[in-house]
Order: structure tokens, then C-alpha cells, then sequence
């Protein structure tokens, strides 16, 4: 039986492609799976928190820059109590199959002008 694949490869991609730039941002954590070479075991779905913003100020960024993200726990409160994210929780950028490198380096961009 084949193994599991949790997102396809153009997704995988991207999703690779972004995790590595947000490494280059000093000011932003990224939550989860970051190994490129486990990228198969998660989602397209990356989460992330700001050195110096809550998660709800990023998200107000992004959001004047046309981008869509959303904020909070997400319905895993244990999860963000015991990684010490509340009550501010985590900032979540969804990939999907439709996203283009253009709507990646327009994130990119916004959440650099947060550095």
C-alpha cells in the first residue's frame, strides 16, 4: 500500500517554498513540521507567531494588503495553552491547489515590511 500523502506535490511545493522563506523572517515562529523532507507528513495549512505582534495585529496587516489569514486557536486551545500561545494564538495561512508564487512573494513582502 502506498504511503500517505497529506498534500499533493504542487501544494507541497509551495508549502515548501513559503516554510523556507518565513525561516528567513527573525521575527516569525513557525508552529509544526518544518523539515523539508517531512513536508508529506503535513497539511498545506502553516501557522505561525510574530516576535512582537499578536497573531491578531499581523492578520490586520495582511488583511490591508488584500491577503486573507486568520487568527486564534482554532479550536485546539489545549494545544496553543501548552505551547504558550494564548490568549493571542497563532496567525494560519491556508495553500491550496489554485495558489500562484506571485500570492507567495505578495505575503512574503507584507510580512517582511513586519521586521
Amino acid at each position: 500500500m502506498a504511503a500517505y500523502r497529506a498534500i499533493g506535490d504542487y501544494e507541497r511545493k509551495w508549502a515548501g517554498t513559503l516554510l523556507d522563506d518565513l525561516a528567513e523572517l527573525p521575527s516569525i515562529r513557525v508552529l509544526g513540521i518544518t523539515d523539508p523532507a517531512r513536508l508529506h507528513e503535513r497539511t498545506p495549512t502553516i501557522s505561525f507567531v510574530h516576535a512582537r505582534m499578536t497573531a491578531a495585529d499581523v492578520v490586520k496587516h495582511l488583511e490591508k494588503q488584500g491577503i486573507f489569514a486568520g487568527n486564534g486557536n482554532f479550536y485546539a486551545l489545549p494545544l496553543t495553552e501548552s505551547l504558550g500561545l494564548e490568549p493571542d494564538g497563532a496567525v494560519r495561512i491556508g495553500l491550496m491547489h489554485y495558489n500562484t508564487g506571485a500570492e507567495i512573494a505578495r505575503l512574503l513582502a507584507a510580512l517582511s515590511e513586519l521586521e
